[in-house]
Order: structure tokens, then sequence, then C-alpha cells
């Protein structure tokens, strides 16, 4: 059998790989606004402390103005000459931040200093041209938070997996596991245990992986409602900590008298598009109080044309649910490139439905026995071409989010 299994219990899934991967780019950025924000300007102001005093002139003191499409900025731009051992020296330093400052801040310090000024600076004697004027940096714990929060959020989204890993799928059985955990599928199997030590080295992986799948199986969701909560909220901080960011120098530039239009007009889409992500915190949020779905089956590997029991159970606050439906759903993945991008596209060839019933009574608990199509594929991945199986469960809720589910299994051929 020419095919690479989709759901794998020992590796990784895609989504938990993407998670880790937004995490680390969510640490990463968190670190490197952290250093050139916070640690460098620090470091640099404790190592000038033993730097040698020396007279200096001021020779360059104006407003530097930066007008983007992002809104405008102000820094001091202050340049002064000094002399160390008969040789001339000029610095552009004015101090060790690396913000941009307030216009009244800024104005404030340019008239401290005007040009042809006699004061004192202060240079590295280890490397004469390295001179400040003030040995301080403008300290802003916004800026602190804010880096801090994205490397907080980045090792969380990263190591979440390391925990979710240690909670591997039991198979359904009246050997393995607590009578608890078994409670919806017993009647669909006996004790039932599996070894593999019989495979032959030269079978193909995804023959070794139909086998320890073809067994009672209890279901774990594609994505758990914690992790969709918690790469949603990842997504809302990240993209409105940086919207933020010129938001507030856009008001700011505003109440000195330096509204623009434009800049107002450029950042409202990008706003609606953070409150979008704030109200999809909320929802996911109120999803996590929906009744908990719980799904078995009697094998996790079904051949084509064969038959599989399927058990569901709903705890919690099932009165919520005004329709029960549960289908199962075969779908084809294809990857193209058109020009210099890739496109998927996704195409449902079988859709089987299982239960739809707006029975309360069958909301708690129930089976029934569903046929794969023979004429249909079984689970397959390829480079770009991708079979996969999945069992969805859709419970409707009025005036709340919905129960909205995916269970992924497994086709072998017959």
């Amino acid at each position: 059998m020419n095919a690479k299994p989709i759901s794998e219990q020992t590796k990784p899934s895609s989504g938990i790989g993407c998670l880790v991967l937004v995490g680390l780019i969510f640490a990463a950025a968190g670190l490197f606004f952290f250093w050139f924000i916070t640690l460098s300007p620090f470091l640099q102001a404790r190592a000038s402390a033993d730097w040698v005093q020396a007279e200096c002139e001021i020779t360059f003191s104006e407003l530097d103005i930066d007008r983007s499409g992002d809104g405008t900025t102000y820094r001091p731009d202050i340049h002064f000459s000094y002399n160390v051992d008969g040789q001339e020296y000029e610095s552009e330093t004015f101090d060790f931040t690396e913000l941009n400052q307030p216009r009244s801040r800024c104005e404030e310090i340019i008239q401290q200093h005007p040009v042809g000024q006699q004061e004192v600076c202060f240079y590295n004697p280890n490397q004469a041209d390295e001179a400040v004027i003030e040995k301080s940096y403008r300290h802003s714990w916004f800026a602190t938070l804010f880096s801090l929060g994205f490397v907080g959020i980045g090792l969380g989204l990263a190591v979440l997996p390391v925990f979710s890993s240690k909670k591997k799928d039991a198979p359904i059985s009246g050997s393995i596991g607590s009578k608890r955990n078994n409670s919806i599928a017993d009647s669909l199997a006996p004790d039932y245990t599996l070894s593999l030590q019989d495979e032959t080295v030269n079978s193909h992986l995804g023959d070794v992986k139909d086998s320890e799948w073809d067994k009672p199986q209890k279901l774990k969701p594609k994505m758990s409602r914690w992790v969709g909560l918690l790469v949603v909220s990842g997504l809302a901080t990240f993209w409105n900590s940086i919207v933020g960011i010129f938001l507030f120098q856009t008001i700011k530039d505003g109440l000195n008298g330096g509204f623009e239009l434009f800049s107002v007009m450029f950042l409202l889409p990008f706003v609606l598009i953070g409150l979008l992500l704030i109200l999809g915190v909320f929802y996911q949020l109120i999803s996590l109080f929906n009744p908990k779905v719980e799904l078995a089956l009697s094998s996790g590997a079904v051949p084509l044309g064969g038959t599989v029991d399927v058990a569901w159970q709903l705890t919690g606050k099932i009165s919520r649910i005004k329709r029960l439906f549960i289908y199962v759903e075969g779908k084809e993945s294809a990857t193209y490139r058109a020009g210099t991008s890739s496109h998927t596209d996704h195409e449902v060839f079988s859709e089987i439905v299982v239960v739809n019933t707006d029975s309360r009574q069958d909301f708690e608990f129930g089976s029934q026995t569903v046929q794969i199509p023979i004429d249909t594929m079984h689970t397959f991945e390829a480079d770009k071409n991708k079979i996969t199986w999945s069992i969805r469960v859709h419970g409707d809720i009025p005036w709340s989010p919905d129960v909205d589910e995916t269970y992924p299994f497994r086709v072998k051929p017959k």
C-alpha cells in the first residue's frame, strides 16, 4: 500500500506543528523587542558608569521629525565634538534611549542644548569615539511588558504540545484505562489488545499505522477548545499590540495638532480586524462551557466497504442543544501552484449521516453502525494530495457558539 498515514499517534499533528512555529515566532519577536528597547540600553547605561568626563561643544541641535504613512515620530538630533589626548572626535549619541519620544520632551532637550554651548560629555576610555552627553536611557514599562508579553505567549504556545503529548490516546477496551473512560464504548467490543511484535520489517509504514488504529478507539478532536482559545488569544494579542502602538502614536499626534486623515484611514481596517479578533477570543472562551463530546469507534481503521460502530456521549448542559448532527466526512485536498503562489483546494467527496436529531434523549448517549462506501478512497497523504476521513459533530445552540468539532480516524484499503 503506497499510502502515508495522516493521523499518526506518535508524531505531532500539523496543527500542533503550526502552533509551535507560531509560538517560536512570537517568542523570537518578543526577545528582539526586549533586547532592542529595554535590555541593550540598560546594559549600555551600566557599562558607561566608568566612562571619562570631557569638555564638548554642541555642533548641531534640531528636532528630528519622521513623517511616514504609519504616523509622525520625534527624536532630538544632537551632534557634539570633544577632544581626547589632542585628537578631535564627534558623536551623535545624546543618550542610550532607543525609543521615540514625545515632541514636547524633544523640544525641551533641544532648548537645553543649543548649538555652540559648552558642556560636559562622557567617552569610553577603551574606545574614545564612543561618547554620550547623558549616561542614561528613557525607560518604558509599556514597551517592556509588551515585549515580555510576546515572549510569554510564544513560549506558552511552543511548550503546549509537550504537555499535551503526555496524554496519549488510549484504546477503548476493558483491559486498558478505567471503567469511566471506556463507558461510551463498552458495548462496541470486548477486551482488546494488539501487539505489533509480529509486524515484519518489510511492512509499509501505512500498514503499521492501520494496524495500530485497527482496534476500539476513543477519538480526540482535531483541535481542542483550549488550543483554539490559546491560538486566537495569541493572534489577538500580537495583532492588537502592533496596531496599538501606531494607534497610540496617531492619537498623540492628533492631540498635538498633527492629525493626519491618511493615517486614520490607513489604520481603520487594521483596528477593525483587531476588534474581530477580540470578539473571536470571547467566542472561544464561551465555547469552553459548551457540552463536552466523547466519541468512540469500534475500530479506528475501517476498511473500504466495511462497517464501524460509532458511539457518542455528551455531558454538561446538553439542554442548550436544539439539534445534534453527526456525520462521517471524506475530504480530498490538492495543492497546486499558480504563478508564484501555492493554493490548496478542498472537496468533500463523501458525507454519511450518523445521526440528525432533536431528541434530547439521543443527545446524552447513542450509537449507530456506519458503512464506508467501497467506491471511495482510503486515507492517503502525498506531497500535494491528501485524503482524510473524520467524524464531524455539530450541535446547534441558539445565541451562543455551536458545538462544532472534528475527530479524525483512518480508512484502510479493503
